[in-house]
This record gives structure tokens, sequence and C-alpha cells, in this order.
């Protein structure tokens, strides 16, 4: 064991030597410190394995030089194998803040990625108190499951985050009107990146209004647009409306604050200055 152990000692002290000398003369010196395993017994592999570890560490690499220049901390964990963690997931690296009292700023092509990626999520909320997750989760599962479901989350707030695996599936989500659970109104937005996850924000509602025997003349997107201004927001108009399909009314989804009280007639001037007063 003496002989094994200053046989080693021998190799690791070349090692470090030849890690000093560069690149191709510290990759011959790990080679020679493997081939020594043969004859060192297996007690003393583990220490040998530190021992090469060390000599690599003194090298240092163009990346390396480039970040120690660009002022980059340095940490023991720098040369950590993440694919040694079970959890791990993708590799962040470090950025030095451009503003002043280190303020990071992050700009739209920073997020333009997870953008796209949630281009196709609606966001719910439940007026009052919210059940338990599970059971939301297997309600939305029951009423949109046919359109494709990609994922169902909760935030803290009690906010619903359903995303579908195509636009296709949650455009057909919002145009099937108003929804309701256990008696209660289920609030359902489309996600925008300016949409902000407060209670307040989502406190409003999109809904479907008929404007039955509304003169077909006035279903331009303009008309439309400037009536369904006089009820709030207006969103769309169903298919039927946009195919001419059924004069019998236009059909169109308007979002409106809750608790706004609705008209039940909406004024407006036609071409001719007449006034007409359109019912809902």
């Amino acid at each position: 064991m003496a002989m094994e152990a200053q046989q080693m000692k021998g190799n690791s002290q070349q090692g470090r030597k030849l890690g000093q000398g560069g690149g191709k003369t510290a990759e011959s010196s790990k080679i020679a410190m493997r081939s020594s395993i043969k004859t060192i017994g297996p007690k003393v592999i583990e220490a040998l394995w530190i021992l090469e570890a060390a000599s690599s560490h003194g090298q240092m690499s163009e990346v390396e030089e480039e970040d120690e220049l660009l002022g980059k901390p340095k940490s023991i964990w720098d040369n950590f194998d993440i694919a040694k963690l079970s959890n791990a997931g993708y590799k962040l690296d470090y950025v030095i803040p451009t503003k002043k009292g280190d303020v990071a700023e992050i700009k739209l092509e920073d997020i333009k990625a997870e953008i796209l990626y949630w281009g196709n999520t609606v966001v719910c909320y439940m007026l009052g108190a919210h059940p338990h997750f599970q059971v939301i989760q297997g309600y939305i599962q029951r009423l949109w499951g046919k359109h494709g479901i990609d994922k169902v989350a909760m935030l803290r707030n009690g906010v619903i985050v359903v995303r579908f695996e195509t636009v296709i599936g949650k455009q057909e989500v919002l145009q099937e009107g108003i929804y309701h659970f256990d008696n209660k109104l289920f609030i359902v937005k489309e996600w925008t990146q300016e949409l902000e996850f407060t209670k307040e924000e989502l406190e409003t509602v999109p809904i479907w209004i008929k404007f039955p025997g509304l003169d077909f003349k006035y279903w331009s997107r303009v008309g439309l647009s400037k009536i369904g201004s006089l009820i709030g927001k207006p969103m769309m108009v169903d298919h039927n409306t946009e195919a001419r399909n059924g004069l019998n009314f236009a059909h169109i989804l308007v979002e409106v604050e809750l608790g706004a009280q609705l008209p039940d007639v909406v004024k407006f001037t036609n071409e001719k200055g007449k006034l007409i007063e359109q019912p809902m």
C-alpha cells in the first residue's frame, strides 16, 4: 500500500506540472494517471479521481479567461455538472446588469419565446371562494377536453391558467359564451402579455349580445364595433355573423364590467341621420 500511495503521489505531482504547461500536455498527464489505475488498488481510486480533477482545475479555458475579464464572479460551482441532479432543467448564465443600481433590463426579445408559448392560453376566475384545484381542474377537463388542453395551473390568487394545444382550441372556448360553475359565474378571458393577474383586472366578463332584427347593412366591422361600444368593449363577431348566415340577428362578443346594468335598447343614427333604436 505504501508503494501504491507513493506512485499515486508521483503521478499527481507530474499531472499538476503538466497541467500548467498547456492543454495537450495536461491531457497526456490525465491519460498517464488513468493508466495507473491498473496498478493502484481500488481503495485509492477515488483519491486519484479527486487529484485528477484538481489538476484540471488549474487550467483556464478561453471562456473562463473571458469571464474573468468581464468580471464574472468566481465560484466553486462553475464546473458543476447539472446532469447529476435528477430535477435539473436548462442551465442559466450570468449576465452583468446594464443599469445602475444593479437593475436588470429585460427586453421584449428576451421573453418573446415565452409570449409565443403562452399565446394559446385563457385565464379564468371565479367570483367568491374558489374550490380546490383538483375540483376545478376536473371541471375544466370535462368542459374543454375536446378542444385539446395542454396544461391547467392555478396561481396563488385563485386565477386559473389553461393552455391549449392550438389557437383554434382557445378560440372555440372563447366563442362558446358564458360559463358557470356551481351557480357561480366562471370568467374566461384571453391571455395577453399586457394582462395583469389581479382581481381588479379580471373583474370584467365577455358576454354574447344579440341584436335581433338589426338591418344587415349595419353588419360591417366598423358598424358593429360602434354599436357594440355603446355596451362595453367589443371583441369579435360569431361565425354566422361574419359569414352573413341567418340574417335574423347579429351576434357579437362584448367585454363588460361585472355588475354593470346592460341597456335594453341602444341608439345610433344611420347614414341618413335617422335615429335608430335597436333592442338587445
